[in-house]
């Protein structure tokens, strides 16, 4: 079930921080509970006070940025980032907008849901992620607005 969250909470630090290579500080994620942003979170039936991962998408007019996606690595595996980006699809058809992301080159996984869901690589930003030791580039994709 993905339900609207309305302010940050430290279920939700608990899977940023284990789902990332670099996770977001929780200022930076705390943050993203503003005008504009669309924080949503899946919560399984069977345990529905448990968060199992959540999405963060910026809207600025016609277009949604896909800023944070994120599954508790015990809860991968089971479709939830997939209902996570379908649900995100749905609401950027509400405003006919596009949805553009950015994915590590590494990966694979999320290129391939995202390929999966109709979005296209348009470009790639070098030395775009942090890494324990070094950069990371990034593949830059994009769903257009459906008519």
């Amino acid at each position: 079930m993905i339900v609207l969250l309305h302010e940050c909470s430290p279920r939700m630090l608990a899977i940023e921080k284990a789902s990332h290579v670099i996770p977001w500080t929780p200022a930076t994620l705390c943050s993203c509970f503003q005008e504009n942003y669309h924080v949503y979170g899946w919560y399984s039936e069977n345990e529905p006070q448990q968060l199992q991962g959540f999405y963060i998408a910026h809207q600025v007019g016609d277009e949604f940025t896909l800023m944070n996606i994120a599954v508790h690595p015990a809860s991968q595996g089971q479709g939830i980032g997939r209902a996570l980006m379908l649900h995100l699809i749905a609401l950027a058809r509400r405003y006919r907008a596009s949805i553009w992301l950015e994915v590590r080159v590494s990966n694979s996984s999320a290129q391939q849901l995202y390929a999966s869901l109709q979005f296209t690589k348009v470009g790639q930003r070098s030395n775009y992620y942090p890494l324990d030791e070094g950069r990371e580039d990034a593949i830059v994709m994009c769903r257009a607005a459906d008519d």
